[in-house]
């Protein structure tokens, strides 16, 4: 199984997320996921975030921890 199935198998849309725009910072932003991730054809992975237009890098989400 590789990254994108098991992220899909573990987070369905809607899931709660954080998300760093710039890899490596510590600023972020909570939001939700509004799609299933993908692969571009490059084989980057990307899912849909709310409050941000197009796809973000599978990399720069990480899903949120309840408490």
């Amino acid at each position: 199984m590789d990254h994108v199935d098991e992220w899909n198998a573990k987070h369905p849309t809607g899931t709660r997320v954080l998300y760093f725009p710039t890899a490596g910072s510590f600023s972020h932003m909570r939001t939700t996921t509004r799609s299933y991730a993908w692969r571009l054809a490059s084989g980057d992975p990307l899912v849909k975030v709310e409050g941000v237009v197009g796809g973000v890098s599978l990399e720069h989400v990480v899903p949120e921890v309840e408490a």
